[in-house]
């Protein structure tokens, strides 16, 4: 089966608390110093990494793109990327070469950043611009996830038919309560911004909170799944997403993708 993507590999985590993780100094060539970062997942071959990036108030990045592309969403504060303002929920889009900024932090601001390259800044090699989304604009859209129970809704800020890949904002209901053991061919990225979110898979580490993270592999079995107060989160899909359902515990992902390629879920 051939794969298709930009993003690059990680290593399995299922899950990560946010609070527990440390934060460290994050110095890119070509910005000036100043600074955080807590790494929540890092490429297994590459400088990539997935985290969340914190600017002081005053903080200054001049015009420069990167060698791979980004993904950033500004969970706290606001910042200035060129002429626009990006306050709380804006979600920024840069194609590997892309220019864009200079990026100003206007206030103390936090970012959940996705890097599948380097962070330093290089010379831009494209004339394309930067996708730049105010989420908060954006209604929400009833119905996600095909096969599971209502009351899933979402934004899609980005979807590449060619890869499959998508980065999209999932809201779920309170109370909402899926009985459904499931499986997916992609990879599935996923960072709590509110709410609370139950797994029976990892019911041994509790429910996920605001700041919680996860980066699950392809094939890898989850789930019963259910909430209280209901949640918002940031997810990401390398490739085409599809659900598989499956009525027992204990399957490897080889198993799994056996399954799919035996024509086990044909209609």
């Amino acid at each position: 089966m051939t794969v298709v993507t930009n993003v690059s590999p990680r290593e399995h985590i299922e899950f990560v608390r946010g609070r527990d993780v440390a934060w460290t100094s994050f110095d890119p060539d070509g910005a000036p110093s100043g600074r955080r970062v807590k790494y929540l997942t890092r490429g297994l071959d590459s400088a990539a990494f997935s985290g969340l990036v914190r600017l002081p108030a005053g903080y200054e990045a001049p015009f420069g793109a990167h060698a791979q592309q980004a993904e950033l969403y500004v969970l706290e504060g606001a910042l200035g990327v060129g002429d626009i303002g990006c306050g709380r929920n804006s979600y920024l889009f840069v194609p590997a070469g892309v220019g864009y900024g200079p990026v100003v932090a206007r206030d103390d601001t936090t970012i959940l950043a996705h890097y599948e390259g380097s962070a330093d800044l290089v010379e831009p090699s494209s004339g394309a611009e930067p996708t730049i989304i105010d989420t908060d604009s954006w209604e929400w859209t009833w119905g996600a996830g095909v096969g599971l129970p209502k009351g899933l809704c979402h934004k899609t800020v980005r979807y590449d038919e060619t890869t499959g890949e998508r980065t999209f904002l999932l809201g779920v209901v309170p109370w909402w309560d899926s009985p459904l053991l499931e499986f997916h061919p992609c990879v599935e990225e996923c960072y709590v911004i509110q709410g609370d979110m139950f797994m029976d898979n990892v019911a041994e580490l509790g429910a996920m909170g605001p700041g919680d993270y996860f980066w699950r592999d392809p094939w890898v079995s989850h789930g019963p799944m259910r909430t209280k107060d209901g949640f918002i989160a940031l997810l990401r899909h390398d490739r085409h997403h599809v659900n598989y359902f499956i009525d027992r515990a204990g399957t490897t992902p080889e198993e799994n993708r056996a399954l799919v390629e035996s024509g086990h879920f044909d209609e």
